[in-house]
């Protein structure tokens, strides 16, 4: 009997949509002068906070250098010169451009993932001078994963890039970050968040600024009402002091946030630990400070150990 086909596996090729980084002037300065010499370095770590921007500038960057040109100081941006690049990347086509992450069924970026590299970097390329790979979430990489990365960035081609876009540098081995350039983002200010709001066609957004730590990834993640809902509840649960309907109330905003948004709700909820700490007593800042290192071993134990996240949100809401 033929065994059966898988269904094809659909790409969202929204992922390499954006020509247009915003927001991160200083940052896109210090890419265009890593380039000044026409070549640039062979490894780069673009590193911050989720969603301000790092994707985003690796793309703009990519579709720059593929379309034989260097990036522009006060032009984060892709222009007219870069277009074929540009719609080649996002249609998921471009034979130049390798981009990689962890896959959905591992809890960590594997191997068999950066071994891809090896195949792409022995070819020539097809459209330009260059190969370029972009590794998103480079933090998930395991111990032989980065240590197979290393043997790329040893040994790289000629116009062969690697760009790896990291929350931290901390997660990353010191023989990699030695081997790479550091770029730095930070989240927006608030003009430049509404500005980007105003860009994204969405100004509705920029009332979300500050619950998203003026990070545009994060305030789309918020724009649906789900997470702002569960802020308001997370506030309900610090005003309630009656044990019982504090249970209650921990349990049942668990219940939504384990079976519909552990991941959106992480950073907000982080945030609004930070949050309490402003004018906390002596006492209540050492419990949120406790609470805050509970949150983060938490999070952990969901991703690397498969735990239930609705449990392990019940015990941190029975806290908060």
């Amino acid at each position: 009997m033929a065994a059966k086909s898988k269904a094809p596996v659909e790409i969202d090729l929204t992922t390499f949509e954006p020509r247009r980084l915003l927001g991160q002037d200083q940052s896109w300065q210090q890419i265009v002068d890593l380039f000044h010499n026409g070549t640039g370095p062979s490894g780069l770590i673009l590193h911050g906070p989720s969603g301000i921007g790092k994707r985003t500038a690796a793309l703009v960057l990519a579709k720059t250098l593929l379309s034989g040109e260097m990036p522009k100081a006060g032009h984060a941006e892709n222009d007219a010169a870069h277009d074929r690049a540009a719609r080649m990347v996002e249609q998921g086509a471009h034979p130049d451009l390798l981009f990689l992450e962890k896959l959905v069924d591992k809890t960590e970026l594997t191997v068999p993932v950066i071994r891809r590299i090896g195949a792409f970097f022995s070819t020539t390329g097809s459209f330009s001078q260059r190969r370029i790979v972009i590794i998103d979430g480079a933090e998930q990489m395991n111990r032989e994963a980065a240590n197979a990365l290393l043997k790329r960035l040893e040994e790289p081609p000629t116009g062969g890039l690697v760009i790896l876009i990291a929350r931290s540098l901390g997660s990353l081995l010191p023989t990699v970050l030695s081997r790479c350039s550091k770029v730095a983002f930070k989240p927006l200010s608030p003009e430049a968040f509404n500005a980007w709001a105003e860009a994204a066609g969405q100004p509705e957004l920029a009332g979300l600024g500050e619950v998203a730590g003026f990070a545009p990834g994060q305030a789309l993640g918020l724009s649906d009402g789900k997470v702002l809902g569960w802020l308001d509840q997370l506030q309900a649960l610090s005003e309630e002091f009656q044990p019982q309907r504090h249970a209650a109330k921990a349990a049942k905003l668990a219940s939504a946030i384990g079976k519909n948004g552990d991941q959106s709700f992480r950073a907000p909820f982080l945030r609004a630990l930070h949050d309490r700490q402003q004018d906390a007593t002596l006492s209540q800042a050492r419990r949120g400070q406790g609470l805050y290192r509970e949150a983060l071993s938490a999070f952990a134990r969901i991703d690397g150990l498969k735990l239930n996240a609705e449990d392990e949100w019940r015990a941190l809401l029975a806290r908060y």
